[in-house]
């Protein structure tokens, strides 16, 4: 019996091996996804946006505490309430909003 193990990076197979046993198998695929990092080295800039979702998220929180500094704690419920109740639709179904 041939267990296969892939790597993804994003839903991308960078790599895979094939070996009677898991163990093996695994460390075999990691070395030919390291060895194929190693011969393209622009592929995580080409497929990976993590860094980029991280450092927009942390610029929404910052900017949210900095606006939420400016107001008492009651005030800051009173906002998020009336966001709330901004958010729903037409139908009534509430929307997540975005910033």
């Amino acid at each position: 019996m041939s267990i296969t193990f892939p790597v993804l990076v994003h839903d991308v197979i960078l790599a895979s091996a094939q070996d009677s046993t898991a163990t093996i198998a695994a460390r075999r695929a990691c070395l030919f996804a390291l060895d194929a990092l190693e011969g393209d080295a622009a592929f995580l800039t080409r497929t990976c946006d993590c860094r980029s979702v991280q450092m927009k998220r942390a610029h929404k929180k910052k900017a949210l505490e900095n606006f939420f500094s400016g107001f008492a704690e009651e005030d800051e419920v009173d906002i998020l309430t009336v966001e709330g109740v901004l958010a729903e639709t037409d139908d009534g179904r509430s929307e997540s909003l975005s910033l």
